[in-house]
């Protein structure tokens, strides 16, 4: 998946679940509202390692549910 591709489909999303403020967002803006932590408000993949989530991805999905289990993950190992 191409980090466009990925812009698009989450931008849908966040469209269908009533956000319309990403349809006003450009696609780096998108990724960053969804490469946030909720729980803790950081951003703890980025670079290489989120480029490559995307590039593995099969869907928009698919990269919400493996984002979400590695942040979680993440958040829990901060101090």
């Amino acid at each position: 998946m191409t980090k466009r591709s990925l812009a698009a489909q989450l931008r849908n999303h966040a469209v269908q679940k009533g956000d319309f403020s990403v349809t006003e967002m450009d696609d780096d803006a998108v990724l960053t509202k969804y490469t946030c932590c909720s729980a803790c408000g950081a951003h703890h993949v980025t670079g290489e390692t989120l480029d490559r989530l995307i590039e593995s991805s099969l869907d928009e999905e698919d990269f919400r549910t493996r984002w979400n289990d590695l942040n979680e993950s993440l958040c829990k190992t901060d101090p």
